[in-house]
């Protein structure tokens, strides 16, 4: 596989093509068991404050959790997400803090591990835009 390849199944897969496994811990890819996503490192955000919308959601606390995707067991990237409303919806990261911009790649993750739908629910309650592509 290709790192292209690999770029363009995160992109193009849905919630329903990948298997959840130990609740959630990592994630593998049903068309190449080779590819997996696994929970690296998670910690809470320690500037809640600095998260311009988190007094909209129905529990104030956010977690970020740091997954590395692999193929065959070699990491070859990381993303970033944010737990919100106590671990209901994994949202993608604003690149800048305070901003409320995310990228279309980020976006795609998160519905990988969260569902389409929820994640953009939750963007949407939430004002929080997609970034025009340069």
């Amino acid at each position: 596989m290709t790192y292209d390849e690999l770029l363009n199944i995160l992109a193009a897969s849905s919630h329903e093509d990948w298997l959840m496994c130990n609740g959630g811990e990592y994630y593998v890819y049903k068309g190449d068991l080779g590819l997996s996503i696994r929970n690296a490192f998670d910690f809470v955000i320690e500037d809640q404050d600095s998260i311009p919308w988190r007094g909209k959601l129905l529990q104030s606390q956010v977690t970020q959790f740091d997954y590395d995707i692999s193929y065959n067991n070699c990491v070859v990237l990381t993303r970033s997400l944010w737990s919100i409303d106590g671990a209901r919806v994994l949202i993608p990261v604003p690149k800048i803090p305070g901003y409320t911009m995310v990228s279309i790649e980020d976006v795609a993750f998160a519905g990988l591990l969260s569902g389409t739908t929820e994640v953009q629910t939750y963007m949407n309650e939430l004002g929080l835009d997609l970034e025009t592509p340069a």
